[in-house]
């Protein structure tokens, strides 16, 4: 198998086939198990560096493999922008919440549980934007012709 390993999970251009999607994808979402059942038992602190880590490596397949049908590879962003969006309305929630609770504002705990539930409810709704994009991603036929994004993949499967 030819696949470079440094394009696949490091560069936002380009393209990618099915193959090489579907292999990343895996891999990330090994990554993904070890890192919030094996690391995030050691250290929060660590899994959430690595979990923020992965963000890149896995805005880059879905980039390069959108690029390979002629979306935009900006697209791919939109799941990571929602729940980065959800999870600030959550933490201001939670600062919200335990100032109010300390100063003893029951309205202002209420408030501050209100907006981390709204957060949740957006980093929710934007995974399942990045799980209908990781599909749609994996099922789209390339583009068999070059497009705007750079000429159609070699198969990283062939024998050389």
């Amino acid at each position: 198998m030819n696949i470079d390993w440094q394009d696949l999970f490091l560069k936002p251009s380009g393209r990618i086939g099915q193959k090489e999607f579907w292999i990343g994808i895996l891999i990330l979402f090994v990554a993904g198990l070890i890192n919030n059942y094996v690391l995030a038992g050691m250290s929060q602190a660590v899994s959430g560096i690595v979990g923020l880590v992965l963000i890149y490596p896995g805005y880059c397949v879905l980039s390069s493999r959108f690029a390979d049908f002629g979306k935009s590879p900006k697209l791919a962003l939109l799941p990571y922008a929602v729940m980065a969006v959800g999870f600030l309305v959550m933490l201001i929630g939670g600062v919200t919440m335990g100032g109010s609770a300390i100063a003893g504002s029951d309205a202002g705990a209420a408030g501050g549980l209100g907006l981390m539930a709204l957060g949740g409810l957006a980093s929710g709704v934007g995974a399942v934007i990045w799980f209908v994009f990781v599909i749609w991603a994996g099922v789209a036929k390339g583009d068999p012709a070059p497009n705007a994004y750079g000429p159609p993949p070699a198969d990283p499967t062939a024998k050389a």
